[in-house]
């Protein structure tokens, strides 16, 4: 008694409530008799999808900030049903309007401008506003449900996230409406669209002589990835590395790569890794000392009494050789961004091991390093003191 006692005095309890929930299964159903069966589909039975969450605390009054949360799920069902997926984009505006009508459902206050707590009227009012707001279809729609009860210590200075993981993907589709609507879209954008086609297209194996300009000595990098055996680039693979330095090393753009598993593209991959690590290298040799590469921006912080961390900014030249790994299937960014820093990836490690003993030895106290605390460029603080 005594410890759950002690307990209560640094706890405070909210309580989360769902105001309605989706059957996934039979939501699942329907878009297959839209959309059609994905092979890769599996029925989520017996699942539910909030169509909404709303935290109160303990005396049944709604959290300020982020009190409500609704469900992109469930907005988008209803639009993707009857195949209105051009609107999807839409969401951020709508995820705004809904949050506001709902805080004005739900925020009331009494006569003396205090604040009124929760009863069941209103939250059944609430919910049957967000249903008709969505429009999902009334038998995929479970009668509401509530609560859960979590804690948090009163000293915490905002209360927790509601529990809804919303689409990753809404906010982007509508950015780039927006950019494609205001003509601001760039070169990716517009060619991953088919805004901005090529000019010709060329089939490379017909004729063969196609495929010369693409594997010209000139436009080949002037390194490779040491791999095993060394063995190169089959031809194909060589044009297409080149082809996309050429193409995308200087300007904004898109090239696709197809080819079955097993046929080299995490491969070639590596050699346009490589490439990026000799460009930036390259821009390196250009500064005499490494101190020369970073630019004083005025901005610093204190550490104590005489001593402060300053910002420098990096120099353009510097900029514009990062190499970021994305895809919708985690198993194809593992396999680019795990294999290459392994050893067995490297044909000759015994002939490049000696970089790291190198850069130790001849490393300079006040050179420019980067703190893997705070990844903030900055000389030795203890040699600023203002």
């Amino acid at each position: 008694m005594g410890s759950e006692g002690a307990q209560q005095t640094q706890l405070q309890a909210l309580f989360r409530d769902h105001p309605r929930r989706i059957a996934l299964d039979k939501a699942t159903d329907e878009l297959v008799k839209v959309f059609g069966v994905d092979e890769e589909r599996s029925r989520p039975d017996g699942k539910k999808a909030a169509m909404g969450s709303i935290l109160v605390d303990k005396d049944g009054y709604l959290v300020e900030g982020n009190g409500i949360t609704v469900s992109s799920f469930a907005w988008a069902l209803k639009p993707a049903l009857d195949l209105q997926l051009a609107g999807l984009g839409a969401w951020p505006k709508a995820q705004r309007r809904i949050i506001e009508e709902l805080d004005r459902i739900l925020r009331r206050h009494d006569d003396n401008g205090e604040p009124i707590a929760l009863n069941a009227d209103v939250i059944l009012t609430a919910h049957r506003w967000i249903v008709s707001q969505f429009g999902v279809p009334e038998h995929l729609v479970e009668p509401p449900t509530f609560a859960l009860r979590i804690f948090q210590h009163f000293k915490a200075k905002t209360p927790p996230e509601t529990s809804l993981l919303n689409s990753f993907y809404l906010e982007d589709l509508g950015e780039a409406v927006g950019l494609i609507t205001s003509g601001k879209a760039g070169a990716g954008l517009q060619r991953y669209m088919g805004i901005g086609r090529p000019e010709q297209t060329i089939d490379v194996l017909s004729p063969v002589s196609a495929i010369e300009p693409f594997v010209a000595p000139s436009l080949t990098p002037l390194a490779r990835w040491p791999s095993q055996g060394g063995h190169p680039l089959v031809l194909l693979q060589q044009a297409a590395v080149n082809a996309a330095r050429h193409e995308l090393g200087h300007t904004s753009g898109m090239m696709g790569i197809n080819g079955p598993p097993g046929t080299g593209k995490t491969t070639l991959l590596r050699d346009i890794v490589v490439g990026c690590v000799v460009d930036r290298a390259t821009a390196m040799t250009g500064f005499e000392k490494p101190q020369d590469a970073f630019s004083v921006t005025g901005e610093k912080l204190a550490f104590g009494a005489g001593i402060f961390q300053h910002f420098y900014r990096l120099d353009n030249s510097l900029k514009g050789h990062e190499i970021v790994v994305a895809s919708s299937n985690n198993k194809a960014v593992e396999n680019v961004s795990k294999e290459l820093p392994l050893k067995e990836a490297n044909g000759r490690p015994e002939e490049v091991s000696y970089f790291r003993s190198i850069s130790d030895l001849i490393a300079n106290p006040n050179a420019p390093v980067i703190s893997k605390r705070t990844m903030t460029p900055y000389p030795n603080p203890s040699k600023h003191g203002d």
